[in-house]
């Protein structure tokens, strides 16, 4: 019994000496960590470069530092999803010259992934050293790099390849950085290429494809889709771009980077993904994320053809707790937010409010006690949309606003009027600051109907 009693003193002696180290954050989990826009573990994502699809599954290629938070050291990472709402980190698929301890030199930062007829093909553009088609080897392995010709121009440029059915050629459109030009270039066999047409411009990270107006086949247009957010319309020959529209916008973030377009699984969607990069945040070993995806289409409008974009309907996957209000009058001064029992860090709001007759109405996301949290704003009489660093004229149609928020722990991306005005911002709001708020100031607001729902996350089964 003595003996006994000892070794349990001795046990609760080695609790006290030697106490349980405190659980550390599991990846994934952190405070700042989106939980259904993908980021990299750890380190430094940068634009999305190319998504394509194999074995049902979606593959996405990006610019990834795996070294540290700097805009450099570029490796092309993989991830790869069957849903679009969980990408699953792979290896890095192609990286600088071991040789090369120079931040840029020879990174492969950017360039394109086609699949035809069953074959992957590839084009790298390796900063400062030219472009490269690329083999893939044993179904994972990109080596067996050919240095393309006719393109010594390029070596400090970003490409886009794709095959052009009309004219049955490769066509490769190449915005050079130091002489803001874009390039466009034609190819029978990917190596060798022959330049077609220039044009000036100020943005990068092109994407180039044509899609029906309206979903109408014999109504197109070339779409010329650059980094932040911005977009040309045109007509293409196979050889020479001749614009349609001015410079337009996707997205009116001040933090959106490079956009990837895509047809989904059963090539009924347009599918679209982008970068949103941020300020380091102090709890996360990650920095740099993806848009939430979405589905693309041109629309029609009485004097001008624009893209819109909404998320894609898979967000109802996430969907939990619901929350749903019609026809509610809100007023000012009065503590009748109907948002008051809201409390979380993710959710998406989808719904019409008519304006009625006040001076300003809009939402606080993520407010504490002592905190206003984001304030996304509408101002009725200056017809000004303001939402962190980004302003902008609109008005909406009959008074009345179609919105829709979508919020993760470190971003809020806004879509107005069908996705015709888009917003994404990351953000970091107070760990306790967990409420919202819908207001209205000088006047009164009609809430027809607005959708609610909590969403979880897509690490984690609870």
């Amino acid at each position: 019994m003595k003996q006994n009693l000892f070794l349990v003193f001795l046990l609760l002696v080695a609790i006290v000496a030697f106490p349980k180290k405190k659980d550390e954050v599991k990846v994934y989990d952190e405070i700042y960590r989106a939980q259904f826009h993908y980021s990299p573990a750890v380190n430094r994502m940068g634009n999305p470069i190319s998504v394509w699809i194999e074995d049902s599954t979606y593959q996405m290629v990006y610019q990834y530092n795996p070294h540290n938070f700097m805009n450099a050291y570029v490796n092309w990472g993989l991830a790869t999803s069957t849903d679009l709402l969980k990408w699953d980190q792979q290896d890095i698929v192609i990286t600088q010259p071991e040789t090369e301890t120079d931040s840029m030199e020879q990174v492969p930062w950017s360039g394109s992934v086609v699949s035809k007829e069953g074959e992957l093909h590839a084009w790298v553009n390796r900063w400062n050293d030219g472009i490269y088609s690329v083999k893939r080897k044993d179904g994972s392995t990109w080596e067996n790099e050919v240095e393309t010709a006719g393109t010594e121009k390029l070596s400090k440029s970003e490409s886009y390849v794709f095959w052009h059915q009309a004219s049955q050629k490769w066509v490769m459109v190449a915005f050079e950085r130091e002489s803001t030009t874009m390039y466009i270039h034609n190819s029978n066999d990917g190596i060798n290429w022959e330049q077609t047409s220039t044009f000036n411009y100020l943005f990068g990270f092109p994407q180039f494809f044509e899609m029906p107006v309206d979903r109408k086949q014999d109504d197109t247009r070339w779409v010329l889709a650059t980094e932040n957010g911005t977009y040309m319309l045109g007509e293409f020959d196979g050889k020479v771009f001749n614009l349609t529209s001015s410079v337009l916008r996707s997205n009116h973030s001040k933090e959106v980077g490079s956009t990837v377009f895509f047809n989904d699984v059963e090539g009924e969607r347009t599918l679209a993904v982008s970068g949103m990069i941020g300020d380091q945040l102090a709890d996360m070993p990650a920095n740099g994320q993806l848009c939430f995806p979405v589905e693309v289409y041109l629309h029609q409008f009485e004097n001008s053809v624009e893209l819109l974009q909404k998320p894609i309907d898979e967000i109802v996957k996430l969907y939990t707790k619901s929350y749903l209000f019609e026809d509610k009058k809100i007023y000012p001064g009065i503590k009748n937010n109907i948002l008051s029992k809201l409390k979380g860090k993710a959710f998406h709001f989808k719904g019409t409010i008519d304006i009625l007759n006040c001076d300003k109405f809009g939402f606080l996301i993520r407010s504490g006690r002592d905190d206003i949290g984001v304030d996304i704003t509408y101002n009725v009489k200056k017809s000004m949309l303001s939402f962190l660093q980004t302003n902008f004229e609109y008005k909406p149609e009959n008074n009345k606003m179609e919105i829709e928020i979508i919020v993760d722990r470190s971003s809020i991306e806004l879509f107005i009027d069908g996705g015709r005005y888009v917003v994404s911002y990351p953000f970091a709001p107070k760990p306790e600051s967990l409420k919202y708020e819908l207001f209205t100031m000088g006047g009164e607001i009609l809430v027809e109907n607005l959708e609610v729902y909590e969403l979880k996350s897509v690490w984690r089964e609870d």
